[in-house]
């Protein structure tokens, strides 16, 4: 229904603006500045309207859902709730920095209901554009997936390596330079599906030289058909 609809441009739009705000954090954390503090303590209170929201989006979805319990395990259904509960838990005191770092990048996971887009696009264009748009989708799903794992995997090996945040802001000279943001990690993710290979940005750790496998291999399976 046109109900519906709109529930799900809202569910867009909020997930394309906690994806933004990942981003952002990568460049925020640790916060060893006043600009940087700031900036965290605006996107946190933000956030936490959007978690609102979004909880009664999931709640309003189940309430009409016909089938409540098959909902409930549906793969986008776990999705949401899922990325709910752990936006939810990055805002409490009691886990540890390093598991908040994956807290906040597990959002990034709601980049799958980009694929919902589709449901309008049916109505307006061909069986190509439709087409296009799933494989541009998948490309930007998948890199993005695989760049915010790879960069917290290799940042939580620096920070293993550095100490605790506060030993990094007394060597932040040498530490903060060594820690990957979003853009470093999709440029090496582009290198080296291009095959260039510079090798100035390479992942130490063998989890996420395995994660960059299986994502060039994933998207070989997907575009070689093409």
């Amino acid at each position: 229904t046109g109900l519906i609809d709109i529930f799900e441009i809202v569910n867009f739009v909020l997930t394309f603006v906690l994806m933004l705000f990942y981003i952002i954090s990568t460049y925020t954390y640790p916060e060893n500045n006043s600009f940087r503090k700031r900036t965290n303590d605006t996107i946190n209170d933000i956030e936490i309207y959007i978690i609102i929201i979004l909880f009664l989006h999931f709640v309003i979805k189940f309430y009409i859902s016909q089938a409540r319990f098959i909902f409930m395990f549906e793969l986008v259904t776990i999705i949401d709730y899922a990325s709910i509960i752990c936006l939810f838990l990055a805002k409490l005191s009691f886990p540890s920095e390093d598991a908040k770092y994956f807290l906040r990048m597990f959002r990034m996971i709601r980049v799958v209901y980009l694929f919902k887009i589709e449901v309008f696009l049916q109505k307006r264009f061909n069986e190509t554009v439709r087409y296009s748009y799933k494989l541009g989708i998948y490309f930007i799903a998948l890199l993005s997936l695989s760049t915010s794992l790879i960069l917290e995997i290799e940042n939580k090996n620096y920070r293993d390596e550095f100490g605790d945040m506060e030993t990094m802001q007394t060597n932040k000279k040498k530490a903060i330079s060594q820690l990957f943001r979003f853009h470093d990690m999709i440029y090496f993710e582009l290198v080296t599906m291009t095959t260039i290979g510079f090798g100035d940005i390479t992942p130490k750790t063998w989890i996420a030289r395995y994660i960059v496998i299986i994502t060039i291999v994933s998207l070989v399976v997907v575009i070689l058909p093409v």
